[in-house]
């Protein structure tokens, strides 16, 4: 089994974020066919929605490492 290189990781575990965002907030970030894609303001402010989750969530994650690794001091 080849191991996946730090990088490789850290990117296939931000995308699976950027998935589980984007279920959660109900947006679509393949659309099915070129009459659903967005348009360049739409963009923007879907782009700053799961943005903002996906900081919301890896700070929630953070901060519930560092809980667990003083408490178990």
């Amino acid at each position: 089994m080849i191991k996946e290189s730090p990088e490789a990781a850290s990117i296939s575990s931000l995308n699976k974020l950027r998935e589980e965002t984007t279920d959660k907030l109900g947006i679509t970030l393949n659309p099915p066919t070129n009459e659903d894609t967005f348009s360049s303001v739409e963009n923007i402010f879907l782009g700053g929605s799961i943005g903002g989750n996906m900081t919301k969530q890896l700070i929630e994650i953070a901060e519930k490492h560092l809980i667990d690794k003083y408490k178990n001091k």
